[in-house]
């Protein structure tokens, strides 16, 4: 799928949906396919999208975990795993 299909595939996805159903995990198949497709013209290796929330850590001035968390993804209740390069 080449940018202008997945731009076209991306507004098709947001003009059918609302921010409500990307919050209730309601998303079809075809629009996961969507997402997936998404994400990949975006430069990622998606593995799978799955339910889940993104967290991130807050830390001290020195870099550290200081042991509180934040959701960093509020608007979509998925999230991506990736294939990591090694």
């Amino acid at each position: 799928m080449g940018i202008p299909e997945v731009s076209e595939a991306f507004a098709d996805l947001f003009r059918k949906s609302n921010i409500e159903r990307f919050q209730q995990w309601e998303l079809s198949k075809k629009e996961l396919h969507v997402l997936f497709n998404l994400v990949e013209a975006a430069g990622f290796k998606p593995k799978k999208i799955t339910p889940g929330r993104l967290t991130a850590h807050y830390t001290d001035q020195k870099g550290s975990k200081n042991g509180l968390s934040y959701v960093n993804n509020e608007t979509c209740s998925y999230k991506v795993v990736v294939l990591l390069n090694k």
